[in-house]
Formats: C-alpha cells, sequence, structure tokens
C-alpha cells in the first residue's frame, strides 16, 4: 500500500478546510471503473470543502486495523488535502487523461485561482478499500487557449480584476509586477483592508525570498569559474578541505550541488537545528556553522544519481565562495551581484537568510537583478549560458540549471526560480525570448504567488507579439 504523499506541494500544518463551498459540476466523463467510483467520491466530497466529509471519504479507504493508526492516518490525509483545497478551493474537472479499472489521472482547474492541477489516483486489490492518491502542479491544456491573441492593455485590465478576485477571495495578498525588456508594464500591490498599516504593503515592500536567493548563489560561483578560481567539476575537498564528511567531500562536485544532485539531505526540519537558529537570533553565524546539522548523515544517493532538491547543498557553495573569494558569502554577493545591478533594496541577511535562501529583496529589485543577468553585467555572454544551461530534470517539471529552474511554454523559454515557506510564497519568471519579467512576491502560503505566476505565463502567451 502507498502512502499518502503530497507531490510537488508545500504543505502547511495549519491549514483547515476553508469556507468556500462549490457544488461538484464536472467537464468531462468520470469513467465507470473501480478507480473512476473512487475518484468520484473524492472529488464530490473534496468540492464541499467540508472536512468531514473528506474524513468520511479517508475512512471508507482506510487500511489500519489499529483504531489509532487508522485515525493518525485520515487525520493526516484530510489535512493534507485541505492544504490543496486551501490554495485551489473547488474544482472543475477538465478530463481524465489515463484511465485503468484502478487506476486514473485525472486534469483539474480552481474555480477561483484558474490554476490547473493533477490528481492521479490507484486503487489497491488487496486490501480493496486502500488508495493511493499523488497531486502535482499542471499547465493550461492546448483545448483551452484562446483563439485570438490580447493586446498589453487587455493583459494589464484582466490581471487586475483577476487579482482582485483572487484579493476578495483572500487567496492572495503580496506585490505582483510585470515588466518588457526591463520596463513595468504593470505593478501594483494588493492587502486585505483589515490588514494593519504595519502589515500593509506598497509596491516597492520588502519580501523574504525564501529559496529564490539560490539564484544569487549560482550566479556567485559561476562568476568565480570565469574569473578562473574554480571550476564546476572540482569536489568539495579542493576548497573546503577540512569539510566534516571527507568521503562526501572527496565524491560531491560543484555541479552536483548547484543542480541538486549531491545526495546531502536536508537540515531545516531537525529540532536541533531549529533550536540552534532561534539561539542565534534567526541566523546562524557563516555557511561552515550549519555543517554540524547535516554533513556527517550519510549521502541519500550517489552524487550525480538523481536530482533532490537540497538547501544542504546551496550552503556548502557559499561556504566554498567564501572560501575561494576571501570574503563572506553576504559581502560577496552584495559587492559583486547586488551593487552592480543596482539592487540598493536587497539585504542578502534578511532575518533567516543564507546561501539557500530568504535574502530579502523587492519587486523593483528583482526586475534589476533580470536586466543586469541578461545585459551581461554580472556575468558574460558565454558565462551566462553556461548558467542558465538545463543540466537536470527537475522533479518539480522542467530543468535545473545553475540555481535556476528552466522550462519552455507559451511565452518561450523561462528561467527563474520560486520561494516558498509559512507565509512565503515568491515567483521570478524571466522570459528570455519575448523580453517579460514576472515577479509575484506573496505574504501567503504557497501555492498563493504560484498561481498568480502561471496565470500571467497563460497571459503572456496569448499576448499579441
Amino acid at each position: 500500500m502507498k502512502t499518502l504523499i503530497p507531490i510537488l506541494f508545500f504543505v502547511c500544518l495549519q491549514s483547515p478546510f476553508g469556507l468556500v463551498v462549490a457544488q461538484l459540476q464536472p467537464n468531462a466523463v468520470i469513467p465507470n471503473t473501480i478507480a473512476g467510483k473512487v475518484f468520484s467520491d473524492f472529488l464530490r466530497a473534496y468540492n464541499t470543502g467540508d472536512v468531514e466529509q473528506m474524513r468520511r471519504f479517508f475512512l471508507a479507504h482506510a487500511t489500519q486495523t489499529d483504531p489509532e493508526k487508522r485515525e493518525e492516518s485520515i487525520k493526516k490525509r484530510v489535512a493534507w488535502v485541505g492544504n490543496i483545497y486551501k490554495g485551489y478551493r473547488g474544482l472543475h474537472l477538465h478530463s481524465i487523461t489515463r484511465s485503468s479499472e484502478r487506476e486514473l489521472v485525472a486534469l483539474c482547474q480552481s474555480k477561483v485561482t484558474e490554476a490547473w492541477c493533477e490528481f492521479e489516483f490507484e486503487v489497491d486489490v488487496e486490501p480493496s478499500q486502500g488508495v493511493a492518491i499523488g497531486f502535482t502542479y499542471a499547465t493550461r491544456p492546448a483545448d483551452v487557449v484562446p483563439g485570438r491573441r490580447v493586446s498589453r492593455a487587455e493583459v494589464t485590465k484582466s490581471l487586475d480584476s483577476y487579482l482582485e478576485k483572487l484579493l476578495g477571495a483572500r487567496m492572495f495578498s503580496g506585490v505582483v509586477l510585470l515588466a518588457k525588456d526591463g520596463k513595468p508594464i504593470f505593478e501594483k500591490s494588493y492587502s486585505p483592508a483589515n490588514k494593519s498599516p504595519e502589515t500593509s504593503h506598497g509596491a516597492d515592500m520588502k519580501f523574504s525570498l525564501a529559496s529564490m536567493s539560490k539564484m544569487f548563489t549560482g550566479v556567485a560561483v559561476t562568476q568565480l569559474a570565469e574569473e578562473g578560481k574554480l571550476a564546476f567539476g572540482d569536489p568539495i575537498a579542493k576548497y573546503l578541505p577540512n569539510y566534516p564528511n571527507k568521503r562526501a567531500a572527496e565524491k560531491i562536485t560543484i555541479h552536483h550541488l548547484l543542480t541538486h544532485t549531491s545526495g546531502l539531505g536536508d537540515y531545516m526540519e531537525k529540532e536541533e537545528f531549529q533550536v540552534a537558529r532561534e539561539a542565534a537570533g534567526g541566523r546562524l553565524g557563516s555557511p561552515k556553522d550549519y555543517f554540524p546539522f547535516f554533513a556527517n548523515d550519510p549521502l541519500l544517493f550517489e552524487p550525480g544519481d538523481r536530482f533532490e532538491y537540497s538547501n544542504a547543498g546551496y550552503i556548502v557553495l557559499g561556504a566554498i565562495i567564501e572560501s575561494v573569494s576571501g570574503r563572506s558569502y553576504f559581502d560577496y554577493v552584495t559587492k559583486s551581484i547586488f551593487e552592480p545591478a543596482g539592487m540598493k533594496n536587497t539585504d542578502p541577511k534578511g532575518k533567516t537568510g543564507s546561501p539557500a535562501g530568504s535574502a530579502v529583496s523587492t519587486a523593483g529589485d528583482l526586475v534589476k537583478f533580470d536586466s543586469a543577468l541578461r545585459n551581461h553585467k554580472l556575468l558574460t555572454a558565454e558565462s551566462v549560458d553556461i548558467l542558465l544551461t538545463p543540466r537536470v530534470n527537475s522533479a518539480f517539471g522542467g530543468s535545473y540549471a545553475y540555481g535556476f529552474f528552466v522550462r519552455k511554454d507559451g511565452g518561450g523559454r523561462v528561467v527563474g526560480h520560486d520561494g516558498e515557506s509559512e507565509g512565503v510564497n515568491t515567483q521570478l519568471d524571466m522570459y528570455l525570448d519575448s523580453g517579460y519579467t514576472v515577479v509575484v512576491l506573496s505574504d501567503y502560503d504557497p501555492p498563493a504567488a504560484r498561481n498568480v505566476a502561471a496565470k500571467l505565463a497563460e497571459m503572456i502567451a496569448d499576448t499579441e507579439k
């Protein structure tokens, strides 16, 4: 029996179902199969937005015989679905993309955010009622692409209406900036009316970037490679001879660290790290101070075997940057990236900043970062190509380069990064072929910013060239 795993979705444990009630209005025929019946029951319960309805569904499909374990499993599953409901609310069924007697994949769209997602159901033979459910983000299918191109004026008007709708539904709060060739064509902040002046924000408000900061670390490493001070194929041991795990240091290369293929685990959820960070005021002093929380852990896999997102890998990169440059990580990125780009409102430290994330910045500064990178103020054209070349398939869709996600959609090649944490969701999308830049900074849980960026991706694809 598979465990219930939220695929590609940030889970916040404090997310009960919302109060909005939506009725099931399928746009496609659900097959008359075992999996189809289970999915139909699930979608009907899900779209009520009622916790008890979802509890009854999972109770009907519980496989644990021990009452305590059964209740614990049901509780976790209901909480997991509650997180999805919080980010999507009611769903329209668009189509069944794969179907057999005991398996089914359904493509759905949020009735509020208009974001797309897929559910995968697998019903066990023994025990007969057991069901595994997978969830992933999805993109707009070809059959709903509009038949005409729209003007930029139409895009900005419809974008504002869309964001006001999300604001009214309490599904977005933050700043959205859309730029073309480095010049903003839409920039607006959205804040609920009941927010105090201290928590309301304007277009120039600073937000924690979470993992979006990994782009800065990727650029820093590529700058040092351009200067001949390191090579991507070099092992950790060459620059950190005292790294606690000597065997790992000899096998893991800078390339592995940059592409999340190192086999290093993570440290963020470890209680001992949380205690140490709190005692330090939210942020440890240097990258090497993080090593005790992960360096001696066994590797999850042999370096290079697969992609597995690792904050620990970017901490090690920060230590390498310090070793090679002779400067602190924070000083290096400030002097070599933020100042040349004109990013005067960006602080790499923030409250919890590290080489793995949580710098603080504004939407305007992120557009400046995009422009500086495209106009080769930070790296030569050749080095930018090295930085942004897809290296490995990402578990989140698309590919991963050196600190940047890479994908292709209707707007052409897109590079950038997102950031996710409790009360933080950020997205920077740089459309390399069409010249657009999308910045979404939100102080709501994921997928608040992702939903907006996905909608903007559709709008950009539909815009007149």
